[in-house]
């Protein structure tokens, strides 16, 4: 018995984590979730609590970032959880998967609940495997892209800014595919930076190669629908390849820094 319990930690059983439910936290704006989006981390556990007092729901389990509650397992699948976690039968563990800032609230946290094993080969690949979440919420065609910048425009100025540079629906649906809507940093407005409309979910900028006259990055597409009456036009250009793109031009233009403070 002594022997076993000076064994080094290499020789004991590998763990690993076994995943029984991968979704987002449901009901996250209701909670303290949006005011801790910012410092909220990928990989940070997260604890499950039983609720079996809930009214709404008594086989509810509850999501908690540190102490805040953020929100709760979707119903329609803490059934089994639930009674895993009533039982003791096993330590269930969660922690934070993806964060999407640009996604509506309800699809800003993925989360995953898992079970820690011994290391197999016969477990299946599924029950090992991180999925990527699929965001209704974000901006994947042309046809949405429109429909955000009606959206959020306050006057009937937004179909010219629309139409003049996409006169064809497909023409649009492909620059958002193709990624070829684009902005100079040097031409953001000052009170548009802290919108950071060149950073993706990962908190990274993609410069467009090519573009040697100014310094271009791919456009943020769900932070740029969000403020069209802040846009003068999507201006075509073309890098020095002649692919072609769609600069973001802004109604407020950047004076020349000699100019500014005159």
């Amino acid at each position: 018995m002594l022997g076993l319990a000076v064994l080094p930690l290499s020789v004991k059983a590998a763990k690993s984590k076994i995943y029984l439910l991968q979704d987002f936290v449901r009901g996250f704006r209701f909670y303290k979730g949006p005011e801790l989006l910012k410092q909220i981390q990928t990989g940070e556990k997260l604890r499950l609590q039983r609720e079996k007092e809930n009214k709404q729901d008594a086989l509810a389990i509850a999501v908690y970032y540190k102490n805040e509650k953020i929100g709760f397992v979707p119903k329609e699948k803490n059934e089994v959880l639930s009674a895993l976690m009533d039982g003791g039968v096993a330590e269930l563990h969660a922690e934070i998967t993806h964060l999407e800032l640009d996604a509506e609230t309800w699809e800003n946290v993925h989360f995953a609940i898992y079970l820690l094993g011994e290391e197999s080969k016969e477990i299946p690949a599924y029950l090992k495997t991180v999925i990527q979440p699929e965001y209704a919420s974000l901006i994947k065609t042309g046809d949405e892209l429109y429909e955000a910048l009606v959206e959020n425009s306050s006057n009937n100025a937004v179909y010219g800014l629309i139409h003049n540079a996409f006169p064809k629906g497909e023409d649009m649906d492909k620059a958002v595919r193709d990624e070829s809507i684009i902005i100079s940093n040097r031409k953001i407005p000052e009170h548009l930076a802290p919108l950071n409309l060149l950073v993706n979910a990962a908190g990274k900028k993609t410069k467009v190669p090519g573009m040697f006259f100014s310094d271009y990055y791919i456009a943020n597409i769900n932070r740029i629908a969000k403020i069209p009456d802040a846009i003068k036009e999507f201006k075509v250009i073309e890098d020095g390849a002649g692919k072609g793109f769609y600069e973001v031009v802004f109604t407020e233009q950047i004076k020349n820094k000699s100019n500014r403070g005159r």
